[in-house]
């Protein structure tokens, strides 16, 4: 992603069956990806740029993270179910990393028609201060995995930001246990889009964790 003071907008490169494709934004959407504020940031300017990739913002409403991953980096992705070890060792090697709930209308490892599961699991919200609530995780839904702990515990954020109605929209923290009940799908991609650096791939709140 390139600043052009001259056409006032931001060059980004997108990739079709690994070859680059780029397009220049000029102005992003209000009421889509954001931070904090709903300012513009590096998701919102890719954001509209995948919609000149795709034709339309509806093309771009829902598929497959490994998907995404791949026009985002031009490299491979992996969509497999990982277990928490390979997640961690994929996020040691700078490697992104989202997983997919449980969707109650298509099949896969659960029978069709389960929901995703209510937990009660921690919640870093505002920064800095933890807090155990009762929440559902969304259905048919992605998250991004920011970190994986020496026991084992898997930390997630909500692509939808901060102030949420699932969540609320701070950093969770997810025992081994309530993860793999959660998530039966997972998503490594290789590296980083260039000049996007691991804390921002991970912004979707407004804190990270390395």
């Amino acid at each position: 992603m390139q600043w052009d003071d001259d056409r006032k907008g931001y060059w980004v490169t997108l990739y079709d069956g690994g070859e680059p494709r780029m397009y220049l934004v000029d102005s992003v959407y209000g009421d889509g990806a954001g931070q904090g504020e709903l300012r513009p940031n590096w998701a919102s300017v890719y954001e509209a740029a995948l919609v000149q990739h795709m034709g339309s913002p509806g093309a771009i409403d829902g598929d497959y993270p490994s998907k995404a991953f791949r026009m985002l980096t031009g490299n491979s992705a992996q969509e497999e179910r990982a277990d928490i070890d390979e997640i961690r060792e994929a996020l040691a090697a700078g490697k992104p990393v989202c997983v997919g709930s449980q969707n109650p209308w298509a099949p896969g490892p659960f029978t069709i028609g389960t929901r995703a599961p209510t937990v009660t699991a921690p919640v870093e919200n505002p920064p800095g201060q933890w807090t155990t609530i009762e929440f559902d995780i969304a259905d048919s839904h992605a998250y991004s995995v920011l970190q994986v702990d020496e026991d084992s515990n898997v930390y997630l954020a909500n692509p939808w930001g901060p102030q949420n109605a699932a969540d609320g929209g701070g950093v969770i923290k997810l025992t081994p246990d309530q993860f793999q009940d959660a998530f039966p799908d997972q998503s490594i991609g290789g590296n980083i889009p260039r000049g996007v650096t691991m804390e921002e791939w991970r912004a979707f709140t407004n804190r990270s964790d390395g």
